[in-house]
């Protein structure tokens, strides 16, 4: 099982190097925020990991310097899923955050008869809303959370705070990390 997990994160890693940049950049131009594999082998660490990873966005996005960095997540099957993000201006100025994500489907496959090929997906996000948010538990519903926004001035610790990130200030369409 091991070497499965192994041969398609390879692959995965190999083609999404090359696959999704539409925008040519000048990566020389953004901090470096480096890679956040969040793989089940390193659960223990999945809260600092977190925890550095909302730092380094926060900081970047509240003071408009372009930065990247890349997550990857895992399925509990293994399946992989990237997100390239991308801190930086569009063409008119206004600051965003650019998501260029990939997934694999699915890593259980090769145990099936016959084995039916790999759904890879790829697309594009754009976020203009990006942010810290704390939740409140709802105590009348069971597993809800009401997200209270932490006002921009206030000084708080990464490990008080979740981002959200969304793509209008109304839009539906946020996620959380």
């Amino acid at each position: 099982m091991k070497n499965v997990v192994l041969i398609i994160l390879i692959a995965f890693v190999s083609t999404s190097a090359s696959g999704q940049r539409t925008t040519k950049r000048d990566l020389a131009a953004f901090a470096d925020g480096g890679t956040f594999d969040f793989s089940w082998g390193v659960l223990s660490e999945h809260n600092a990991m977190g925890e550095r990873l909302r730092k380094f966005v926060w900081e970047h996005w509240s003071a408009k310097t372009k930065a990247r960095v890349r997550i990857i997540k895992y399925s509990i099957e293994g399946d992989p899923f990237s997100r390239q993000l991308f801190i930086e201006p569009d063409s008119k100025g206004t600051w965003q955050i650019t998501s260029l994500w990939e997934s694999y489907c699915c890593a259980l496959y090769h145990l099936m008869k016959p084995k039916p090929k790999m759904v890879r997906k790829r697309g594009t996000s754009v976020f203009l809303v990006v942010d810290r948010v704390q939740s409140q538990t709802v105590s009348q519903v069971p597993f809800s959370a009401k997200w209270l926004v932490v006002p921009v001035t206030s000084e708080l610790a990464a490990d008080k705070y979740l981002l959200r990130v969304k793509s209008t200030e109304t839009a539906e369409d946020d996620w959380i990390f």
